[in-house]
């Protein structure tokens, strides 16, 4: 498996991953290869719970490519950033 099938099942893995830990995963719709966002995927706060203090919950909290929100998603940086909620 490889190519486009490849990057879909990790997407939709992600978007477990995102969902189980409160997050929401929305992926840029640039079709614009010199575009600053184009494919890119957002990390948005669906629970309150995971709004770092002082963050507004309709910003994304993170956004980067597919590799860089899997190492996002890793359970080591949950933790960190679960110990910046009060």
């Amino acid at each position: 498996m490889a190519g486009p099938q490849m990057y879909k099942v990790r997407m939709n893995r992600l978007r477990r991953i995102a969902d189980r830990r409160g997050y929401r995963l929305s992926k840029s719709l640039r079709r614009d290869l010199m575009a600053l966002d184009y494919n890119k995927i957002s990390v948005y706060a669906a629970a309150p719970e995971v709004v770092p203090p002082g963050h507004d919950p309709d910003d994304p909290l993170f956004v980067g490519m597919i590799d860089e929100v899997e190492n996002f998603l890793h359970p080591d940086n949950i933790k960190k950033l679960r110990q910046q909620l009060p």
